[in-house]
């Protein structure tokens, strides 16, 4: 199996601290972001399910504050639990294409994306600093590992990135490339994604809105 090792990520906790909030209808990918974030004393609340149990750990082996809420983001559970923090990191993990659980219902996926992203990215716009992450979890990778995402799902999530980045919002989307990395596990994939923000270019990877601005600023010249 392809790994990046065991190291953690670095966040710096003046940027996208004090507080990160995790929505996940499944745990392994969330849990994986967590303990990324919690290492670099960053506060997390944790919308998924067996949220608490992780939250205990969490709490012991890292030293932050950790609340936890319904991974059904309409409850109004997560909304309670964040009105009084200051959020500085947004990761909004999809279950697409998991079947099981209602997140996985296409439509209804969007709908929790774009609540999520408009909640909390104007949030992290107006503090004038943080980011946030879209990715599919990693049950949908090991599904999907020999597909190609869905056009509208992209377009979707790309429209999202698109509208917070002239905001001035970091935003890490993953959902474009992630599926033709070789099978990695959730530890993997929550450091592959949390060392993408503030990155807009990268030594091995570039992507077509950097192309794009390649060719405008040779048009310019």
């Amino acid at each position: 199996m392809y790994s990046f090792g065991r190291q953690l990520a670095a966040l710096p906790r003046s940027r996208y601290g004090p507080w990160a909030v995790i929505a996940a209808g499944e745990t392994e990918t969330a849990t994986a972001f967590a303990r990324h974030i919690a290492a670099n004393g960053i506060n997390v609340v944790l919308a998924a399910h067996g949220g608490r149990a992780d939250a205990y750990t969490l709490a012991v082996t890292s030293g932050v504050s950790v609340r936890t809420a319904s991974p059904d983001v309409f409850t109004g559970e997560l909304a309670a639990a964040t009105d009084d923090i200051d959020v500085g990191l947004l990761v909004c993990i999809t279950d697409e294409d998991s079947g099981s659980s209602r997140f996985g219902e296409p439509v209804l996926n969007r709908m929790r994306t774009l609540y999520l992203t408009h909640r909390f990215g104007h949030r992290i716009a107006d503090r004038g600093r943080g980011g946030l992450i879209m990715v599919r979890s990693l049950a949908t990778q090991r599904i999907s590992h020999h597909t190609q995402p869905r056009s509208a799902d992209s377009m979707f999530t790309a429209g999202i990135r698109d509208d917070l980045d002239k905001q001035g919002v970091e935003v890490a989307l993953l959902d474009d490339y992630v599926p033709h990395r070789p099978a990695m596990d959730a530890d993997d994939l929550a450091l592959m994604a949390l060392a993408r923000l503030g990155r807009r270019r990268h030594r091995h990877c570039t992507h077509e809105r950097d192309r794009a601005d390649l060719r405008t600023a040779r048009d310019a010249n």
